[in-house]
């Protein structure tokens, strides 16, 4: 976190892994998103959620919090999953819409930051905080999970928002754009970051 030219903060993130690298961008941070819903890409309901289900019926649906509805739209309709063929999916000749709800378990965890121009990455927490005492931190599917984005959110919003609460997804816009910079450091880049302190 950079002000006035000064590195102010920083902490441990997780990029997406060699098969799904998160994309080198230059774009700005738009709004914070508190108990975000997690709308599942399509592809990750293929190769996971659709598997799951075969493999453990619809009660994983229930007990990881996910949904099946007609939109991603804040008015999207909850669908019955009995009647998603689930088979068809798995082997993508059909396809689903699944959520999953706000709650501690939520993998886009208590906050999500939207990109203006992230074409589906999100910076966001994560209740995995046990990951970020890897070495090797290239695990998700694109998206940079934060080691503490209620603190970035503080850093952004000042005292404008209560970061730990529950309940509904509530979407705050930022004062201003903030720039964000998603680029891959060699080990020479890194040593003129660090001297930045």
């Amino acid at each position: 976190m950079l002000d006035g030219g000064h590195i102010v903060d920083s902490m441990k993130v997780i990029v997406g892994k060699p098969d799904a690298p998160t994309p080198e961008l230059k774009t700005s941070l738009i709004y914070a998103t508190f108990n975000p819903y997690w709308n599942v890409p399509a592809d990750i309901a293929r190769t996971l959620t659709a598997p799951n289900v075969l493999k453990q019926g619809l009660g994983y649906l229930s007990d990881h919090g996910y949904e099946v509805v007609s939109s991603f739209d804040d008015d999207a309709e909850i669908l019955d999953p009995s009647s998603v063929d689930w088979q068809a999916v798995a082997d993508g000749r059909a396809t689903v819409l699944v959520r999953q709800r706000p709650g501690p378990a939520n993998s886009m965890g208590r906050v999500k930051f939207t990109l203006a121009s992230g074409d589906g990455i999100y910076l966001h927490d994560t209740p995995r905080k046990e990951l970020f005492s890897q070495d090797e931190r290239d695990l998700s599917h694109g998206c940079v999970r934060l080691e503490d984005a209620p603190r970035l959110a503080r850093w952004l919003l000042g005292d404008r928002i209560e970061t730990d609460s529950a309940g509904a997804e509530e979407r705050v816009p930022l004062d201003r754009y903030v720039p964000v910079t998603i680029t891959y450091l060699s080990p020479e880049a890194e040593a003129q970051v660090a001297s930045l302190r």
